[in-house]
């Protein structure tokens, strides 16, 4: 098994002739709020921004359609309607839809800290993209100030904006992977402003993690749940296999205080769950956090609160 973010399997590809197809900008803004915010050109312009975690559920499934034509225009069979569907069935953040009238212009999964990918007090863009059809520099403006605006009204420090260029002429089939040795290679692209990315043809998207790293997909007591007695255990269900005996959790207080969690065993538990035992607990918010080992090697942290009101 071989993975995108090591220099020594890229070199691996290299000498057979494979090219990485290509590149992903990392852009990470810290909000400032101290200033007053300014009005976007959002709050002026036709466009209006939606949340899809907000649309009745009939609505759903239309709006889950009109995504995926954004998506096969961009890269033929390319379809994001399961990442819209998990990101809202497990609460791991929202979709923005940028829409004008009824035609949508261009959309965002964002994770927010807790669960997801996202990392602690930051806004994570996993994906957006605009309409190939409607791609004007001021779409783009407007939406990342948008995904500002969602960050602060979430009250988290900085937002995480990765951005996957390619060459608009060379685009089709490139989802991800590396370059054959046979297929034209791309020309330059210049990183001077979002200008350039959206003439460019640029999709803004998250470098996705290798399919092995472990990403929790329920819990139990679930995040941000009322509970009114102590839960015996804290269950966490994850995407693959963990090394349990190299994983472990914790809940800390309001005040710090640390109640130690060690894991159990568990008729039921399988090769993807990790549960702990839990001491009782006092009333207040506490705050699950667990590391698990991956089966490929990373570690991976991550962190969720509930509230006991006996």
């Amino acid at each position: 098994m071989t993975y995108p973010t090591s220099p020594k399997h890229l070199a691996l590809y290299h000498k057979f002739g494979y090219r990485p197809k290509a590149l992903t900008a990392l852009m990470s803004r810290v909000l400032d709020r101290s200033a007053p915010r300014p009005a976007t050109k959002l709050a002026r312009g036709p466009l209006s921004v939606r949340r899809y975690s907000q649309l009745e559920e009939t609505k759903k499934k239309a709006a889950l359609g009109r995504v995926h034509r954004i998506t096969n225009a961009l890269y033929r069979g390319l379809d994001l309607s399961k990442e819209v569907e998990i990101v809202d069935g497990l609460a791991l953040g929202d979709t923005l839809l940028l829409e004008r009238a009824r035609d949508l212009v261009g959309f965002a999964v964002v994770h927010t800290p807790g669960v997801s990918e996202a990392p602690a007090g930051t806004l994570y863009v996993k994906y957006m993209a605009i309409d190939p059809a409607q791609k004007r520099v001021e779409h783009l403006e407007q939406f990342v100030a948008a995904v500002e605006d969602f960050g602060h009204e979430l009250g988290v420090q900085r937002v995480v904006l990765p951005g996957r260029l390619h060459d608009a002429e060379d685009a089709e089939g490139q989802a991800g992977g590396l370059r054959g040795p046979d297929t034209p290679r791309p020309r330059r692209l210049a990183l001077t402003s979002l200008r350039a990315l959206v003439l460019a043809g640029v999709v803004l998207a998250g470098a996705t993690p290798a399919a092995a790293h472990s990403l929790l997909l329920a819990s139990t007591p679930a995040a941000n749940a009322q509970l009114t007695a102590s839960p015996p255990y804290v269950v966490l269900r994850f995407n693959n296999r963990i090394e349990k005996r190299l994983s472990h959790v914790r809940l800390v207080d309001e005040r710090g205080t640390v109640a130690t969690a060690p894991t159990a065993r568990a008729e039921d538990q399988t090769a993807e769950s990790l549960v702990a035992a839990v001491p009782p607990l006092t009333a207040g918010v506490w705050r699950v956090e667990w590391q698990v080992f991956s089966t490929d090697g990373h570690v991976v942290t991550g962190s969720y609160q509930f509230r006991l009101a006996p």
